[in-house]
């Protein structure tokens, strides 16, 4: 797995786990432990995806057990799981919602980072493993090829999420000619410089910032990207399209994150289908119409 995975696992274990199952040896951990476990995850009042993931963590770790270890049983089947598997709605911004929020935007860092977030759909880790060599002015596209994350005082770079990941996203002209001035202002850029020296929380605190700043609901880092494939599908952009552009392994993963986003196609499906049999039958009265005229000649 990804180091930032490794970490996450392990945070949730010493935050959600340890502090209330930690001391019991594993095979004296019963029915009532986890129930009670239960209750103590659910007093957090976490979003129920995240209730559900922290719950299949504790799973995993019972299942080695039984698996290496000779654990007899897992406990957690005999309790019903918490949480929920499906995720929160997907929160997007319109163009001018964005335009609205980018506005107020002063940073020149952060401003390129939410543009280019905002434009492109690329990750938040992909735009920060983001090297001035996979910038291509010339042809206008980026190289996506690796993923980074801020870790312990450090950056970390691995492989991106999936194969279908490594991609080339192309640029808009506008885009372009943004990415010439903001390389501009750097001085004496390596091909191996990093253009986007920032990290997660520090894009939170100026998504949050800048959004009250411009009076407008927040949402998430990783909603630019979904506002980005809203942008796209309300424009009729295929779903393969789409896919590719943002590096989704299968085109099921597509549809299924932005079904929410199609069913309004639907209606104009149904229009489309109206209009050809309205014209349909249009031209069958007009052809009739034709007929007894000559017969009536």
């Amino acid at each position: 797995i990804r180091p930032s995975t490794k970490i996450h696992k392990q945070r949730i274990y010493r935050l959600y786990i340890k502090e209330t199952l930690g001391h019991k040896i594993i095979e004296e951990i019963t029915n009532l432990d986890i129930l009670k476990w239960h209750s103590f995850i659910l007093s957090k009042n976490f979003q129920p995806s995240f209730s559900r993931s922290i719950h299949n963590q504790l799973t995993a770790v019972f299942n080695h057990a039984v698996r290496y270890y000779d654990l007899k049983e897992n406990p957690m089947h005999k309790t019903e799981a918490i949480g929920s598997e499906k995720h929160e709605p997907i929160k997007v911004w319109t163009q001018d919602e964005f335009d609205t929020f980018i506005k107020v935007v002063d940073n020149p860092l952060y401003k390129m980072s939410f543009i280019t977030l905002f434009y492109t759909g690329i990750r938040i880790g992909e735009l920060i493993a983001l090297k001035y060599k996979d910038v291509n002015l010339e042809k206008g596209h980026l190289d996506i090829n690796q993923t980074a994350r801020f870790i312990k005082g450090e950056y970390i770079f691995s492989q991106p999420k999936t194969k279908t990941s490594k991609r080339i996203v192309t640029l808009p002209s506008f885009l372009v000619k943004l990415f010439k001035d903001y390389l501009n202002t750097f001085e004496n850029l390596e091909e191996d410089d990093q253009i986007f020296k920032t990290c997660k929380n520090k894009m939170w605190y100026y998504m949050d910032l800048y959004s009250k700043r411009a009076k407008i609901n927040k949402i998430r880092i990783p909603d630019l990207r979904h506002s980005h494939a809203s942008l796209l599908i309300n424009q009729g952009i295929q779903p393969i399209i789409v896919q590719e552009r943002l590096g989704h392994d299968t085109i099921q993963t597509t549809l299924r994150t932005y079904a929410h986003l199609y069913p309004n196609k639907q209606y104009e499906l149904a229009a489309f289908i109206d209009d050809i049999v309205t014209n349909k039958i249009s031209e069958q009265v007009n052809t009739n119409s034709v007929l007894m005229i000559d017969t009536t000649q």
